[in-house]
């Protein structure tokens, strides 16, 4: 179905969209007109949650339009992707000249913001689009609405036997039970039909929301005064209390002029239809304007067959029963009095007025729709020079050529009409424009005869009255398509709706050809079927002599038709109308319904289809300042888009950029984690509050610390929470400087006390500000004030100060604390609320979160499970596995894991479990430089060998593999080669590269091969991408606090070391860096060919100088300590906090040195677990 609609759109001339929104679903369908008059109509999209506005209207429609210019979606377990079809795409938007909404403002200044730019720089959705076109169904709603709710009378009485709250009406809609009752009673009661109805379909959503409940209580009045006073009698609830009052308020008139308000509902159910022909509408507009006279003006509704007649039937028969102690009638023998029927009348009469103001203003008779009448077949239109003019001025044709073909041509489709049996006027016109080109002897002929007259049609064709095939689609799209499937993707939900909306629109056998064709591109060629499709049989006829209820509307609509055509000349006069009835609301509403007339003049003008003696001068002037408020409009919804962005504040990403390099005062106690979160994210801890440029605190933005207020609002310091540094929640407020601006204080003596005070606020202020501090008797301060500029001066008194008369009057006086709230200001846009992030997590993790299941192969300390619980993902350690019985013992009391295995080489296959994420980290000596490099020669440099089976067995979702980078060198190649093989013949998407732990925040250069597999079927959900740097840590950051024994600068106490030690410090020196202040690491393990040292950062930590204690330390003189080997690897000494019962410290410096920086692994599992699916978005982002 959708193959079929894009053929439609790549051949048509024109588009009509049209378009509405109920509950946040926005749907949208089209008609399209080929150059032949070929029209096709269905579905083109729908979009949920689309938001309020006409830019949100605006956005929504474009998605629509391009889902429905895309390629279709796939089939279940098809490989093939879709995509946007931007030629498509783009004819589609330069097709539409057409759009139909309803009134609602939202609607129309969405519809202008496609076809015209408001703002600069603004992209046109449908830069061809000519007409917006007001809802008529709507509109022919309104025409008894509003002049309904300008009279008190007609307001009451449809309240009460219409959909009021408290019409017996309502009471069957939402009640099942009250509906059994009304069935009962409705069987055995007098009633005008004999049809039985179930409810009187009063839904307020409903376009005739008046007609059925109106005429439905007035045919079964007997039946709904009996299911009333049976609530009465055995209710004591609402509906009781509803139904006693209806019954107590019942009157003949209501009756009586509720019959009357019944005979004038018939316009909309002639608009309530998606293919309503605009050439009818002049013609059924004077019909009901004239009927709707000689029903109430002449007084022919007490004559003709209709509601009201039979209104005067049903009354001539008393009507009694006993509310409570109340005794109520209605009607008599003798029937209404004259006096209720005169009154009535004369409501109605009024009514009638209104009702051609409002014709007048919903339905203009400059409007192009009134103009198509031209082409109304079945009567001689009035006017049509006039019509063929403003269809030449609107859709920009010569009038000449239009009119002369018209005349041509409209006397044979005439003729086409009576005799080819064509049961509308457009196939007329299309079969009579058929056989003109037939006849034609050539192309040029063709054009002289029909051109001008082809384009009009093609206009008259796809133009819209009503939307009511969007409105009718909503209901039965919430039927079909439910709240429990709203999940689906927008492609899927578009399938399914055009499915039930619009199947009844193609040919079956262009649908099959086409499935066809799908089924094979998608599956392959189909299996046939011989069997026959079972009819769903044939709709019984109905008795046209039944007395039934739609027997009974369709005779009353013929008698009020032939009473109308009786009628000549103008409705109504002013001077017929009644003082008695008219009353200031019918003249308010009358004036409404000319204002409105007059707006849709200025938009008639605007899109071009006034005629020249239709058009004054005001109108040029009425319309530019229509434009001119559309713009001023849509600027200012950009002006508070923009502020609404600003103030929803930062991202937690750009907080963390701008803290990097800032001072940080903590106002909470310091924890090594919180410190080493601090380091982390590059900031430096400083102990004086006065020059910090981020204080943590607990509660930002609430400090109750008169210090943390000061120095935040005159520095404009960040307030930050601990949490938002260790788990990236909670808030970091940003305080705008307020020392940036030029203050003067001018403080009293008995404030200028607080010497505390202006102490910390002189030493908070930074270099180059534009403050004056000054102090005075309390007596001078106003006078002082008085010499600056207003509002540049702030007095600051004592509180005891405060009421002092000497102050009464003065502006911009505070106490301390009430200028510390004055000058504190957060700014918005450079603010993290902690609404968003903690928003992200609670959403990713609304669910009980998937269990990862992990596993690792030569773990050392197994730094990708203290990476795993940094990200905070639940996992499942399954298995692990160390040749190393102290480093075993070590996991097992750390981290748990189910298995340990000693010896992989050993391990059998039936003892192997399956994990999502499988790392592996192989004895690196056979590839080191360090160590003999022999390769596969080495017995440790096969043991890949042993990963690569287990990846073969259990295909895990995720590997990653870490070694040296040597395994990169030439004699090396071919092993690393036959890993990424390997691992491609498995199915795995492989992407490998070299990665220095320095650039993770870790104090040490490690040069590392990193080789990150996912597998295939999971690697479509997003792509790997490498970690990007996070930035440098200085080995300052890392080291324990200085201690007496330090001593910068001296040397190791062995000869060798000394040597080694003295050496590296004089080659230090050499380079202008002085090793007794910046930190050098120094390796004085080694030998003097090998000897290596680091300025400010840590050489590679290998297991041989992790056991030895690690590096010497020029600016400590001392070696590492082994929680300052632990920092240089990235952990945290808390996360291995109990070590000492399992090996010594020697034992953990070799663990150390063998294990993967944590940062770094940390970063490239993030990127990994995204990439195959094991870790979402939101979960990411929380971390």
């Amino acid at each position: 179905m959708k193959a079929i609609d894009q053929r439609r759109l790549t051949k048509t001339k024109s588009v009509s969209l049209f378009r509405d929104e109920r509950k946040g679903l926005l749907a949208v369908r089209f008609r399209t007109v080929s150059e032949d008059l070929v029209v096709h109509s269905g579905t083109l999209g729908h979009e949920r949650c689309a938001g309020t506005g006409a830019a949100n209207l605006t956005q929504a429609t474009e998605r629509i339009m391009k889902r429905a210019a895309s390629r279709f979606l796939n089939g279940p377990g098809s490989k093939k992707k879709g995509w946007l079809k931007v030629p498509l795409y783009r004819r589609l938007r330069q097709s539409v000249t057409t759009i139909t909404v309803d009134s609602a403002a939202e609607e129309v200044v969405s519809s202008e913001l496609m076809r015209t730019a408001l703002t600069p720089g603004q992209k046109l959705l449908t830069p061809n689009l000519r007409f917006v076109v007001r809802d008529k169904t709507h509109s022919s709603r309104r025409i008894t609405s509003r002049p309904w709710a300008a009279d008190e009378a007609l307001k009451s009485t449809l309240n009460l036997l219409g959909h009021g709250p408290g019409s017996i009406a309502k009471l069957l809609q939402h009640s099942p039970e009250i509906q059994r009752i009304f069935r009962d009673f409705a069987e055995t009661s007098d009633s005008q039909v004999n049809h039985v109805v179930r409810n009187f379909r009063a839904a307020a959503h409903r376009f005739e929301s008046h007609a059925k409940p109106l005429g439905r209580t007035l045919l079964h009045l007997h039946a709904c005064i009996r299911t009333a006073l049976h609530l009465v009698q055995t209710r004591t609830d609402k509906a009781s209390t509803k139904a006693k009052n209806w019954l107590l308020a019942l009157t003949e008139e209501h009756c009586l002029q509720a019959a009357m308000m019944a005979s004038s509902l018939q316009l909309t159910r002639l608009m309530d239809h998606e293919d309503t022909d605009p050439a009818n509408l002049g013609t059924e507009l004077r019909l009901y304007l004239n009927t709707i006279r000689g029903l109430f003006c002449e007084k022919r509704c007490l004559t003709i067959f209709g509601f009201t007649r039979t209104m005067l039937e049903t009354l001539k028969t008393p009507i009694v029963f006993q509310v409570g102690r109340k005794t109520r009638s209605l009607g008599s023998a003798l029937g209404v009095s004259e006096a209720v029927q005169d009154t009535c009348l004369k409501r109605m009469v009024a009514f009638a007025h209104l009702a051609d103001a409002a014709i007048r203003a919903e339905f203009p008779s400059f409007e192009l729709a009134q103009a198509f009448e031209v082409f109304d077949l079945r009567s001689t239109p009035q006017n049509p020079e006039e019509h063929l003019q403003r269809i030449a001025t609107a859709c920009k044709l010569n009038f000449q050529e239009l009119h002369r073909q018209w005349e041509d041509i409209f006397p044979r489709a005439q003729v086409q009409l009576k005799s080819s049996g064509a049961t509308a006027s457009k196939d007329a016109w299309k079969l009579a424009l058929e056989q003109i080109i037939d006849t034609s002897r050539g192309k040029s002929d063709t054009e002289r005869r029909v051109s001008a007259l082809k384009g009009a049609l093609v206009q008259y064709f796809a133009f819209g009255l009503s939307s009511s095939g969007v409105e009718q689609a909503f209901s039965k799209g919430a039927w079909a398509f439910h709240a429990r499937r709203q999940r689906a993707s927008p492609d899927k939900e578009d399938f399914c709706l055009k499915v039930i909306h619009d199947n009844h629109l193609y040919h079956d056998d262009e649908i099959f050809q086409l499935a066809r064709v799908v089924w094979q591109q998608c599956y392959g060629m189909p299996r046939t079927h011989g069997r026959p499709r079972a009819d769903k049989g044939i709709k019984r006829p109905l008795s046209q002599d039944a007395c039934t209820e739609i027997n009974f509307l369709r005779k009353r609509r013929r008698e009020a038709a032939e009473a109308g055509a009786q009628v000549r000349g103008d409705i109504i006069r002013m001077d017929d109308l009644e003082p008695e009835v008219w009353t200031e609301a019918h003249t308010r509403e009358l004036d409404f319904q000319r204002r409105k007339t007059n707006a849709r003049k200025v938009q008639a003008y605007a899109e071009n289809s006034l005629l020249e003696k239709e058009v004054d001068e005001n109108l040029a002037e009425q319309a530019d300042e229509c434009k001119e408020k559309l713009v001023q409009n849509a600027l200012k919804r950009k002006a508070l888009q923009e502020r609404v962005r600003r103030a929803q504040g930062a991202s937690a990403s750009d907080v963390k950029s701008a803290l990097q390099g800032c001072r940080a005062y903590l106002a909470v106690p310091a924890t090594m984690q919180l410190q080493s979160c601090i380091v982390g994210h590059g900031l430096a801890e400083t102990k004086v509050l006065s020059r910090a440029d981020v204080i943590i605190c607990h509660e930002p933005g609430r400090s109750v610390d008169w210090r943390l207020q000061c120095v935040s609002a005159v520095r404009g310091c960040y307030e930050v929470s601990p949490n938002f540094l260790m788990h990236g929640r909670g808030a970091a407020l940003k305080v705008t400087r307020s020392a940036l601006l030029p203050r003067v204080l001018l403080a009293s003596h008995l404030c200028a006390r607080n010497a505390d005070v202006f102490k910390l606020l002189r030493e908070a202020l930074p270099s180059g500000h534009r403050w004056v501090i000054s102090k005075s008797e309390l007596a001078t301060l106003p006078d002082l004030q008085a010499r600056y500029r207003a509002g540049l001066a702030y007095i600051v008194v004592a509180d005891v100060e405060m009421s002092s008369q000497v102050l009464m009057g003065v502006k911009h006086c505070y106490s301390v604390t009430s200028l510390l709230e004055k000058l504190r200001k957060v700014d918005l846009e450079k603010s993290f609320f902690g609404l968003a992030r903690w928003l992200m997590a609670t959403l990713g993790t609304s669910r009980t979160p998937r269990v990862l299941r992990f596993g690792s192969d030569f773990s050392g300390l197994d730094s990708a499970y203290l990476a795993l619980k940094r990200l905070n993902v639940p996992v499942r350690h399954c298995f692990c596995s160390d040749k190393d019985a102290k480093c075993l013992s070590l996991l097992q009391a750390l981290h748990k894991p189910e298995v340990c295995f000693d010896d992989v080489t050993l391990r059998k296959a039936e003892e192997e479990s399956y994990v999502d994420l499988y790392l592996t980290t192989p004895p690196c000596q056979a590839f080191s430089a360090a160590g003999q490099g022999h390769g596969a020669a080495d017995g440790r440099g096969t043991l890949i060998s042993s990963s690569m089976k287990y990846v073969q067995h259990k295909r895990p979702r995720c590997v990653v593999v870490e070694n040296v980078r040597g395994l990169l060198q030439k004699k090396h190649r071919p092993i690393y080669r036959g890993i990424l093989k390997t691992f491609k013949k498995l199915g795995y998407v492989v992407s490998s590269r070299v990665l220095d732990a320095q650039d993770y925040q870790v104090a040490q250069v490690r040069k590392r091969v990193f080789i990150v597999a996912i597998r295939r079927r999971d690697s479509r959900r997003q792509r790997f991408e490498w970690p990007k740097p996070l930035g440098k840590r200085s080995l300052s950051a890392i080291l324990d606090p200085p201690v007496r024994t330090d001593k910068p600068g001296r040397l190791p106490k062995s000869e060798r070391p000394k040597k080694l030690a003295r050496m590296a410090m004089s080659k230090i020196w050499a380079q202008g860096v002085d090793p007794c202040k910046v930190p050098c690491a120094i390796d004085v393990g080694c030998s003097e060919r090998y000897l290596t040292w680091k300025v400010g950062v840590a050489p590679t930590l290998c297991r041989a100088r992790g056991g030895s204690g690690g590096f010497w330390l020029s600016s400590r003189g001392r070696k590492t300590t082994l929680r300052e080997l632990m920092r240089i690897t990235g952990i945290n000494p808390e996360e291995l906090q109990g070590w000492e019962a399992c090996c010594t410290g020697p034992q953990l410096g070799q663990m150390l040195g063998n294990s993967v920086p944590v940062p770094l692994i940390q970063a490239v599992l993030q990127n990994a677990l995204l990439a195959s699916g094991l870790l979402t978005q939101s979960r990411s982002n929380a971390t």
